[in-house]
């Protein structure tokens, strides 16, 4: 399930992302016609759906429940524009912080394993040069992607151990625990899962000296 709603989101050509970039390089790209295209190449798409009573929204239906998208918006929040002008005197400016802010993405220093197409962009930066010939427009979808391909490229390479949160409260109260909230986390993150698998007699396999 998971991975076929990657695959709605990622896959090229008609994937959303794909079809949000190839949206936002038309003249004439709109919401209303991003919509359009994603109606008519997921209508056969289980994982895909729009509802009759949001004519200007459609859904994802994700592992631990359905998410309704607005469309209204999403090629200016995914533009972001940005005078290149405005980013390159920033990049030149006299306070180390706001010169940071605004610089050019770049590999890890001494890390040359990391993949070339993960270097080319910057958080501030909207369009990559493409030679002397023009450039190649760079929304911050794309800007997400290769800073998730950045961490599963850091995660890859590394031996992390994660820590697993959960949020308790919808109000940002201590010491108040809304049970609906953090069940529904538990389950989606499949750990009520693996307690009943363990609870089967179906446990890790561990050496005494090791507990």
């Amino acid at each position: 399930g998971t991975v076929r709603c990657l695959q709605l989101l990622e896959a090229k050509p008609a994937g959303v992302l794909p079809l949000l970039a190839e949206e936002c390089i038309l003249r004439t790209g709109s919401d209303a016609g991003l919509l359009g295209k994603l109606t008519r190449e997921h209508k056969a798409n289980d994982r895909f759906g729009t509802r009759p009573s949001a004519p200007g929204a459609f859904v994802v239906k994700h592992f631990a429940h359905d998410v309704e998208y607005q469309i209204d918006g999403f090629l200016v929040k995914n533009k972001d524009p940005l005078s290149q002008n405005i980013a390159v005197l920033m990049q030149k400016s006299s306070r180390p912080l706001v010169a940071t802010l605004f610089a050019p993405a770049a590999a890890p220093e001494g890390d040359t394993r990391l993949p070339a197409r993960l270097t080319r962009s910057s958080s501030f930066q909207r369009t990559t040069r493409r030679g002397t010939g023009g450039s190649r427009f760079t929304g911050v979808a794309d800007q997400f992607s290769v800073s998730l391909a950045q961490l599963m490229h850091t995660i890859e390479t590394s031996d992390v151990h994660f820590v697993r949160c959960f949020r308790p409260n919808g109000q940002q109260h201590p010491k108040q625990f809304d049970t609906d909230l953090v069940h529904s986390q538990l389950a989606s993150s499949g750990l009520i899962h693996a307690i009943k698998l363990a609870r089967s007699a179906y446990p890790d396999s561990l050496l005494h000296a090791e507990v």
